[in-house]
């Protein structure tokens, strides 16, 4: 029988090795794969973490430079880290005009939404470089809207295991604890959203929707998304070439 507990408590000491707190950038990216891990084999969420007492872990302000995206890949690369955010307890901001974006939240989740996001963007791009070398015209925009389809995907298991995660939370067992959680996981969205106004009092939401170049890259991306690992295996390839827009 699994010790949920003993493993909430491994998970929290694991995102407890951050740089601030004198970890190499190695060690905490490692800390954060390995806890993330967790979270996907026990089916457990970060809510589920948060309701155990801790170490209070402020919320901060990290700024994320996209290396290697352009004007072309950087729209793709965009949605893909805001998603990550979404579904780890923290918020992407972009910052207009520029390939940066600012990540608002604790700690621990910054460091599990930046890792995720590297393995990730590495992972899209190596599928999107293999996928077009059988395209004979039209390649760049084939490859980026693979991209676009491979995020697509991500966004849609992301929610729902954020969902099916957050109702084995709910819905416990022991009906104390389930609305404990529920309170918990209410009161870090409050939480998230007064530090991203604190952060920044002027943000405007939009949502920009730009036409699909190639709708068989799309096809393509969102079908190979569905085949990307998110546990702690993916990242072992090269990292490719950047895309060419």
């Amino acid at each position: 029988m699994t010790d949920t507990n003993a493993i909430l408590s491994k998970i929290k000491k694991l995102q407890a090795l951050t740089t601030e707190r004198g970890a190499s950038p190695e060690e905490a990216a490692s800390a954060a794969a390995k806890a993330q891990a967790l979270l996907f084999e026990y089916n457990l969420s970060q809510a589920d973490v948060e309701t155990k007492e801790q170490a209070p872990d402020p919320y901060g302000k990290v700024e994320h430079v996209m290396t290697g995206a352009n004007r072309n890949t950087v729209t793709w690369r965009r949605s893909l880290l805001y998603t990550i955010a979404k579904h780890n307890f923290c918020s992407a901001v972009t910052l207009p005009g520029t390939t940066k974006m600012s990540l608002v939240g604790k700690r621990s989740n910054v460091e599990t939404v930046l890792y995720l996001n590297e393995i990730l963007v590495r992972e899209i791009e190596r599928l999107a470089l293999d996928a077009g070398k059988t395209i004979l015209s039209n390649r760049a925009a084939y490859m980026l809207s693979f991209c676009r389809g491979a995020v697509a995907t991500i966004h849609t298991r992301l929610m729902e295991q954020q969902r099916s995660s957050e109702a084995s939370a709910t819905m416990h067992q022991d009906m104390q604890t389930g609305t404990r959680n529920a309170v918990a996981i209410r009161t870090m969205s409050e939480e998230l959203g007064k530090a991203v106004k604190h952060f920044f009092p002027t943000l405007v939401t939009r949502t920009v929707r730009r036409s699909i170049g190639s709708p068989d890259g799309y096809a393509a991306g969102r079908q190979a998304g569905n085949g990307i690992s998110m546990h702690k295996g993916i990242g072992q390839t090269r990292r490719p070439s950047a895309l060419i827009g």
